[in-house]
């Protein structure tokens, strides 16, 4: 499976280590994002609206500003 991870803080190192073998990280989401050549753990970090450039099938969220996160995805029509 491949997913989305909102966060890039200890929260998502954390929860790194507890990813099955056959899951794939393929970007983690950050509002403050500047481009796609930032890398956090290897994989690119982009903001929610550069999500639709990439083939996910799940957003997990790792970060404790849940509501924040959940208006962003509403504004944008999630």
């Amino acid at each position: 499976m491949k997913i989305l991870i909102w966060g890039t803080g200890n929260t998502t190192i954390d929860a790194m280590l507890y990813l099955r073998e056959d899951i794939e990280v393929v970007a983690f989401v950050d509002i403050y994002a500047k481009n796609e050549d930032e890398l956090f753990l290897g994989k690119p970090v982009i903001t929610i609206e550069k999500a639709d450039k990439y083939d996910w099938e799940l957003l997990v969220i790792c970060s404790i500003h849940k509501e924040a996160i959940l208006d962003k995805i509403q504004q944008k029509g999630g």
